[in-house]
């Protein structure tokens, strides 16, 4: 029997790890003037699957009206500019698009695509014009999976989703923005039917719609929303800000550290409207909104929960100026609701919500033109809103009980809470659980810390907290972080105080 030398067979090894290394390697394609391939056209010809078009800065535009400046057809590949510091533009001009994706999976980076007012147009050529090719301004999607790095959409005008529309696809969104969109229809900035979108970090800003006047998510889309800023958007009916709409599927929503100001609806949910389905944020804070019903959220038959942020100087024309919930189940947990406005429900209106949570949230200088300045719940017999360890306070109504109200079939539980600075804390059909405390006027402590009034933080605050340990009740004097419980924590946060003057 033959045995190969040691050297050919070290030979023969390398020379296949070169040609496997040289087969999976992503060619990389630089695009402009005198680099690889002059346009985008030469450039899809020349690429394959896993390659990279690297894009020259300036401005790239369709070939034709009504077109696209990037258009791709099930292709896997990553776009991304030349420079990052200059990064190119992509305009669609007054009638078409910057970048439509057919399917396939895309990646995108570095990137600033410009829209045009598209009326629509029969994209793969199939002799019809479906929803999602009138959809998308600025950049069209179908059954792709999309990745978007440093990228902004803006401009933008069509029947659904002004900047951006993605059907039956997958987006995952890094620090964008979307800006300056308009639909005639549903969502001026976005439009999400189906598939999950993800984006961290960006913003959606100054968009317009029917509903959703910054973004629809619908189709039973899945949307996981991080850090990312809403502003300056409106809508003719729902969900100035968001609108998440189940009518077809259902939609799950989290939202995490999310910010929405100075958005409003003419109708309902002037941050956020929520049709449906299940939403949990946490963190987010809804400021300045306005809307009739729901200036900061309106949420009807949804699973609804929210925990810390809050809303405040939201103002509604009819009910509910930071929340309107109908036939929805509602659990709040540490959210400060402030300043907001109603005509029932300053802060909050439920309206037959069989099942209603609020723990450790603060109600604090609602106002109701009529009843409930805090809060303003009715429902059937079945309705029940348990209220655990809040404070209310220095809330206002025009027709009497300042705090909270529960009539009409929608029985109040309420333990462990403060009242303070309203003529009537609570009324209707309502059961003191105990651990309430009642005053007519609130005791400011500035000096945090300092529990047994000396004027000192020290050893007589310790004792007072110690005393206190446990889960707190009426007096939450020793619960420095307002978690509900004096604990390791709060003894930790007034050790760091030692010795301070007040």
């Amino acid at each position: 029997m033959h045995t190969p030398s040691t050297t050919r067979w070290t030979t023969t090894s390398a020379y296949i790890t070169l040609l496997l290394a040289g087969a999976s390697a992503a060619d990389v394609i630089t695009v402009g003037a005198g680099l690889d391939a002059e346009t985008i056209p030469d450039a899809l010809a020349l690429a394959a699957d896993g390659d990279e078009l690297a894009i020259a800065s300036g401005t790239w535009s369709p070939s034709a009206p009504d077109e696209a400046a990037l258009h791709l057809t099930n292709r896997q590949l990553t776009i991304r500019a030349l420079d990052a510091e200059d990064p190119p533009t992509f305009d669609g001009g007054p009638t078409g698009r910057a970048v439509v994706i057919d399917g396939g999976t895309i990646v995108l980076h570095n990137l600033v695509l410009l829209g045009g007012s598209i009326s629509g147009g029969d994209i793969n050529g199939d002799g019809l014009t479906s929803d999602w090719e009138r959809s998308g301004g600025a950049m069209t999607v179908s059954g792709a999976s999309v990745t978007m790095l440093n990228c902004s959409l803006s401009g933008g005008g069509a029947w659904h989703g002004g900047c951006l529309g993605a059907w039956s696809a997958d987006l995952s969104l890094q620090n964008c923005t979307i800006s300056g969109g308009m639909a005639t229809f549903f969502g001026g900035g976005a439009r999400m039917h189906g598939g999950s979108l993800s984006w961290n970090g960006g913003q959606l800003d100054n968009c317009t719609g029917d509903t959703g006047g910054g973004m629809v998510v619908g189709g039973g889309c899945a949307l996981v929303l991080t850090n990312v800023a809403v502003s300056s958007c409106q809508a003719t009916w729902y969900g100035g800000g968001l609108c998440l709409d189940s009518s077809q599927s259902a939609v799950s929503a989290a939202l995490q550290q999310v910010s929405i100001a100075s958005c409003g609806a003419g109708q309902s949910g002037g941050g956020v409207y929520i049709y449906g389905g299940q939403f949990q944020a946490d963190g987010m804070q809804i400021d300045a909104c306005s809307a009739v019903d729901g200036a900061g959220i309106a949420a009807v038959d949804t699973v609804f929960g929210m925990s810390a942020g809050g809303a405040s100087a939201n103002i509604a024309s009819g009910d509910g100026g930071a929340l309107w919930a109908v036939d929805s189940s509602v659990v709040v947990q540490s959210a400060v609701l402030g300043l907001n406005e109603a005509v029932y429900g300053g802060a909050v209106f439920l309206d037959w919500c069989s099942d209603a949570s609020w723990q450790s949230a603060t109600f604090d200088a609602n106002q109701a033109v009529l009843r409930g300045g805090a809060l303003y719940a009715v429902g059937t017999g079945d309705s029940d809103t348990a209220v655990l360890l809040c404070v209310v306070q220095s809330n206002t109504a025009g027709l009497g009980v300042d705090g909270m109200v529960f009539t009409d079939g929608n029985a109040g539980g309420v333990s462990g809470s403060q009242f303070c600075g309203q003529a009537q804390h609570v009324g209707g059909a309502w059961t003191d659980l105990g651990g309430n405390s009642f005053a007519d006027a609130c005791v400011s402590n500035d000096c945090p810390g300092d529990l047994d009034d000396s004027g000192l933080i020290g050893l007589g605050d310790v004792t007072v907290l110690l005393n206190a340990w446990g889960a707190c009740g009426g007096d939450c004097a020793g619960d420095l972080d307002g978690d509900g419980t004096v604990a390791v924590r709060d003894l930790i946060e007034l050790l760091s105080r030692w010795g301070q003057g007040c």
